[in-house]
């Protein structure tokens, strides 16, 4: 397991979650615009993490960041829908963090060329269930900072599913060869 490369995906996950926060909060951009941002600033710090710090390159040069791009976009969407309409109950944020996790990480798959899509697909998903399950504990100690939260644990620690499902899928791949 390569460590520095955890830090590095998880300061990514942290400067977009912070990203995220920042824009949708100054609302630079029309509403319709402003609720996609954050699914289009997970995209470019996924592609950025994965491109340059792991060293990846796409499986095919503009479909695979069109489709990376669409996936955070329908993960985004109704992983806020369901979070909206079931905020009152205790599972709300797992399940939300799950649909997220679930979207991008088909995303990264079809983006990549990998060799066990099905593991990343599963360590992805599993990061994104994670992330809600924190946020219901981080939720219940602070109350204030909902937003800020919410992007830079659940980016923070889906970035590092990803991290880990590339290390261990390039760790099987230079052993298969």
């Amino acid at each position: 397991m390569n460590f520095k490369h955890l830090g590095m995906y998880l300061l990514v996950g942290i400067i977009s979650g912070g990203l995220c926060t920042g824009i949708t909060a100054l609302r630079f951009f029309p509403k319709i615009v402003n609720e996609q941002i954050p699914a289009v600033i997970l995209t470019i710090a996924i592609v950025v993490a994965v491109r340059y710090i792991s060293a990846i390159r796409f499986r095919n040069g503009w479909l695979s960041p069109v489709i990376l791009t669409m996936a955070c976009l329908i993960g985004w969407y109704l992983a806020v829908e369901f979070g909206s309409n079931y905020y009152r109950t205790d599972w709300s944020f797992v399940v939300s963090g799950a649909i997220g996790g679930i979207f991008v990480a088909i995303g990264f798959a079809l983006a990549w060329n990998l060799s066990r899509p099905g593991f990343a697909i599963t360590v992805i998903t599993m990061a994104g269930t994670l992330g809600g399950i924190l946020l219901i504990f981080i939720f219940v100690a602070l109350t204030e900072m909902e937003t800020l939260i919410l992007f830079v644990v659940w980016q923070s620690i889906l970035l590092l599913g990803i991290c880990i499902s590339v290390q261990i899928d390039s760790s099987k791949s230079s052993v298969e060869q």
